[in-house]
């Protein structure tokens, strides 16, 4: 019953909170003050703030590209076989 609750919760959460991660917080929010046990509102406070503190995906691959890329490219992704 617990993970039919879960899913439940999780899928009412994504359905409905259209915009991004934040839109969800309201969502969250109500779901730590109905289900203590799952997590507290001080819990999510703190996963939200590792969650904002990290680099995004794209943080992390794109400037080894940049990085890498021969001067007088036009595009940073551009690969040698195309010059």
């Amino acid at each position: 019953m617990t993970c039919l609750l879960l899913f439940y919760e999780f899928f009412k959460t994504g359905l409905f909170a259209v915009g991004g991660g934040l839109a969800t917080l309201p969502f969250l929010y109500d779901m730590a003050a109905r289900h203590p046990e799952w997590f507290t509102v001080s819990q999510l406070a703190d996963m939200l703030a590792v969650s904002e503190s990290r680099r995004g995906h794209w943080a992390s691959t794109w400037p080894p590209m940049w990085a890498t890329s021969p001067p007088g490219s036009p595009a940073p992704w551009r690969r040698p076989w195309d010059w």
